[in-house]
């Protein structure tokens, strides 16, 4: 009888961790609701909420302002220029012109 019982009391602890982690889903997604409403809520174009996440997950990893993007979510971002590359003197690994190495020496 004593191991039916902690058997029971583990098997109720899995139960109400399964249960925690269901809730814990639920409210992570209700979050992700919100914040994508509220986004949908502050802009001033006319977004619907599929449209609104689809091009937010297109336009995850790049560099750009929210609320400017959210307002006219069409327009390009601005260019950036390119920049040249720095070199650290005195340290030549790779290929490297050969007067440009007795330059730093």
């Amino acid at each position: 009888m004593k191991y039916f019982f902690i058997f029971q009391v583990i098997s109720s602890y899995a139960h109400i961790l399964g249960r925690l982690s269901q809730i814990w889903t639920v409210l992570t997604a209700l979050i992700a609701i919100f914040i994508l409403k509220f986004l949908q809520y502050r802009s001033t174009f006319v977004w619907s909420l599929s449209n609104l996440v689809a091009l937010l997950r297109y336009n995850l990893f790049t560099y750009r302002n929210l609320w400017e993007w959210i307002n006219n979510p069409y327009e390009t971002p601005p260019a950036v220029p390119d920049y040249e590359q720095l070199s650290l003197r005195g340290i030549y690994i790779g290929q490297q012109d050969e007067r440009e190495k007795r330059k730093w020496r």
